[in-house]
């Protein structure tokens, strides 16, 4: 049997489309007896519309690491962030960073001081989320933390600003958005976990941005796309050009 970890946005999930060769060969692949599954920065109600009736999930890893579901939904794995180190967190960025609160609840923003939403709202079309107005409105468990920076540079200062601040935390920069967790959650520590629970030695991946990085170091083959950043090429085994390419090779193994 043969496990493939797959990142969500820029690697299956592209401005709202699947590509419809990665979901047949995604079909072919668990046909043939081998799981797929998502190994993502984004929350459950981030992922579940644009999956539904499309694609059927051997496992999830989610919120970084932080939420791990297997086939039935079931949590094998959870670590939350503490409400007020979150909330200490969102009292020290700028202003011009918009923060999302992803929890056991859905996805939280909390509106702004002037009533307003903060913008970047706006491009979370596939993610459903709900607006707060007062931080004693907001009471699930907290499994991760969304920030939308704006551009690359600022989310990676913001993100290593986080790391060295927050003892409790850990950020990574997506592009211009930054996923941050409970300090010892990664997408690589996901897979540290599924390896445990389906008693592998190996279990393969595929990422195209920065925070796939630490999936990338924990999975073999590893894979990502000749159109990633260059240090995110230098830590795959294998550049492909798709998702439905990758899972060609791992079947051909």
């Amino acid at each position: 049997m043969k496990v493939l970890a797959s990142d969500f946005d820029g690697t299956l999930f592209f401005k709202g489309q699947f590509k419809s060769d990665d979901l047949k060969q995604i079909r072919m692949f668990q046909k043939q007896g081998h799981l797929f599954g998502l190994c993502t920065g984004r929350p459950l109600s981030g992922v579940a519309a644009p999956i539904q009736g499309r694609l059927r999930c051997d496992f999830m890893i989610l919120s970084s690491g932080a939420l791990i579901l297997d086939r039935a939904g079931r949590t094998l794995y959870k670590a939350c962030i503490d409400r007020e180190t979150a909330f200490r967190l969102s009292g020290s960025l700028d202003k011009e960073i918009d923060f999302y609160y992803q929890t056991s609840e859905g996805t939280f923003c909390q509106r702004q001081p002037d009533g307003q939403i903060p913008p970047s709202a706006s491009i979370l079309t596939a993610i459903p989320y709900r607006v707060f107005s007062r931080l004693d409105e907001l009471t699930a468990e907290i499994f991760g933390l969304s920030l939308y920076a704006g551009t690359e540079d600022r989310a990676r200062l913001e993100a290593d600003r986080i790391n060295r601040t927050f003892a409790e935390l850990e950020a990574f920069q997506n592009e211009v958005w930054i996923d941050v967790a409970r300090r010892g959650c990664s997408k690589g520590f996901g897979i540290e976990v599924l390896k445990r629970h389906l008693q592998l030695k190996t279990i393969a991946g595929i990422g195209d941005s920065y925070n796939d990085i630490p999936l990338l170091r924990s999975t073999a083959p590893s894979f990502t796309f000749h159109t990633s950043p260059a240090s995110v090429r230098q830590e795959a085994q294998i550049v492909v050009s798709s998702l439905a390419e990758a899972l060609e090779r791992l079947m051909e193994e």
